[in-house]
Order: structure tokens, then sequence, then C-alpha cells
């Protein structure tokens, strides 16, 4: 069964993917000291562990 943190990255990288967060916003940086790593607004490093939550937001505010 896939962990919640695996699932938490998987949409990640498939919001990047799908285009729906703009590569400036939100960068995968791959595997750094084993834990996956992003690069958020193009200045911050950031461990998965360090994401409480990931929800997609339309245009209208609203949860995809």
């Amino acid at each position: 069964m896939i962990s919640y943190k695996e699932l938490r990255h998987l949409r990640m990288l498939a919001a990047i993917r799908e285009g729906y967060i703009p590569e400036d916003q939100l960068k995968y940086m791959g595997k750094i000291d084993g834990e996956h790593t992003y690069l958020i607004d193009n200045k911050h490093v950031v461990k998965l562990d360090e994401i409480v939550d990931f929800e997609e937001i339309n245009d209208q505010g609203e949860t995809i």
C-alpha cells in the first residue's frame, strides 16, 4: 500500500506535469539526502517532510 507521504509526492508531480502549477512556483528537484525535494517560488528549497498538505486550487479559489 502507498503511504500518504508518497501519495502527496505523486499528486504534486502530477500537478507539475499537467501544467496546473507553473515551474516557477513549484519545481521538483529530485531526491536530496534521500528525500523528495522541491523548489518553491524559485526561492525556497523544501523537503517533502516539510510540506504538510497539498491542494490544487483553481482560478475561482475552488479546490480541484
